[in-house]
């Protein structure tokens, strides 16, 4: 998932500072600790039994790059997002949105999604898309309704709520997630 650095507890979708689900840029170098729980009031993320570290151990990042996409206007309405059980697997960003100010950039993005631990090890290549400069974060995440709250658990800090959608089966189906007024699309491979 896509976890813009952040600092803070983010209540909404058009949040600034806060950690996104699925993009993994400048990271801090921090780790949440075994022990710690996050929660944004009506969710939260028990960290407990999960070793952060492993979550940001180097992985090959393959996925096909793809050129992100500034728009002017309004994130789609919360209420368009569906929700629905996110399938363990690896996923490939294939679509990047970002409404109102952005950078365009071309990405290539894996996230390995584990439904059982609820968590996410991202590897992400930006512009130059030298491996060297692959950069890793982890996450760990808890869901309702089409509510979906990402706590940084390793190379990042910070809370991201948003809203997203998981459509299909097997390979092919796909995860939008919507936080901070960026919209990701991930297709399981």
């Amino acid at each position: 998932m896509d976890a813009d650095a952040g600092t803070g507890t983010d209540a909404g979708v058009d949040a600034t500072d806060s950690a996104s689900a699925v993009d993994a840029e400048a990271g801090t170098g921090a780790d949440v600790g075994a022990a710690d729980a996050a929660s944004d009031g009506s969710l939260s993320v028990d960290a407990s039994g999960i070793d952060a570290g492993s979550l940001c151990t180097p992985f090959p990042d393959d996925a096909a790059p793809i050129t992100s996409t500034d728009l002017d206007g309004s994130a789609p309405n919360p209420s368009t997002f569906t929700g629905g059980n996110i399938e363990s697997g690896t996923y490939w960003l294939t679509s990047e949105t970002t409404y109102g100010a952005g950078t365009t950039e071309t990405v290539a993005q894996v996230s390995i999604l584990d439904s059982t631990t609820q968590t996410d090890r991202s590897a992400r290549l930006t512009n130059t898309l030298d491996a060297a400069a692959t950069e890793y974060a982890g996450f760990g995440y808890a869901t309702s309704g089409n509510q979906i709250l990402l706590q940084a658990l390793c190379n990042l800090t910070g809370l991201g709520t948003g809203y997203f959608t998981f459509s299909g089966t097997g390979p092919g189906a796909t995860l939008t997630v919507m936080t901070s007024g960026v919209l990701d699309v991930y297709t399981k491979q």
